[in-house]
């Protein structure tokens, strides 16, 4: 594009083929490319959600256990999967010379603090490589150190809700009631569970390719001979 970095046009193609399907390419504005990517939180033994319900809104711990801190944190349900955290961004034609992309960080089921701090941290990456690419840092960070941020021993804790004067407009985060976030935690819990089940199904039913039955068919050939040519009855 005119006028825009030669690198991040190579940035933007080298992040596509990291992340495929869950990276969409927007509509070009004003000549200037956008795109979003999503990012999963791998959690195998899935987690658990808590609410927060100490008077000051502060963060209280759990036990190794998963029970309750006194009378204030309250178990809410466990999931195998959470809606993955959205990042959007815009590359100016100065980026990255002289200018940090353009982005917001959507998860809507996570408190504005915690979605703030992931801004927070997205410019501290910045501050220490200006003048560089850093998309594939910042999603690297996202990808392999934010879930410590945003949870605890693995769990989810939903704190009271609150409004703030100092959150970070790029933050887009939980806008319903606790009460309400909750529901739609687990109704995406049970329909991304229902869409991997499918994908399973598909790719079990799924016909072999010719080559790897005639592979297998090759192999078959193969130990039959060797059976043939080694015959006890003929040994000594």
């Amino acid at each position: 594009m005119p006028g825009c970095s030669s690198a991040s046009k190579l940035e933007v193609l080298a992040l596509q083929a990291i992340y495929g399907d869950d990276m969409v390419i927007l509509e070009d504005k004003a000549g200037l490319r956008s795109f979003q990517i999503f990012v999963w939180y791998p959690i195998p033994n899935g987690t658990k959600v808590f609410l927060n319900l100490h008077p000051n809104g502060t963060m209280v711990g759990t036990d190794n256990d998963g029970s309750q801190d006194g009378s204030e944190l309250f178990y809410a349900c466990s999931l195998k999967h959470l809606p993955p955290v959205v990042l959007t961004c815009l590359l100016p034609c100065s980026y990255p010379s002289t200018s940090a992309p353009y982005f917001t960080i959507s998860a809507k089921w996570l408190d504005e603090p915690k979605v703030s701090h992931l801004c927070a941290m997205f410019d501290e990456i910045w501050t220490e490589l200006p003048g560089q690419e850093v998309m594939y840092r910042w999603l690297d960070w996202l990808n392999s150190s934010s879930w410590a941020c945003i949870s605890l021993n693995d769990n989810i804790i939903l704190v009271p809700d609150k409004t703030s004067d100092v959150g970070d407009e790029r933050a887009i985060a939980r806008r319903l009631l606790v009460d309400s976030t909750i529901p739609l935690m687990q109704s995406y819990n049970e329909r991304r569970s229902h869409e991997i089940f499918l994908k399973r199904q598909k790719f079990h039913q799924a016909p072999m390719p010719p080559f790897v039955l005639l592979d297998m068919y090759e192999v078959s050939l193969q130990n039959s001979r060797n059976r043939r040519e080694f015959n006890p009855v003929d040994m000594p």
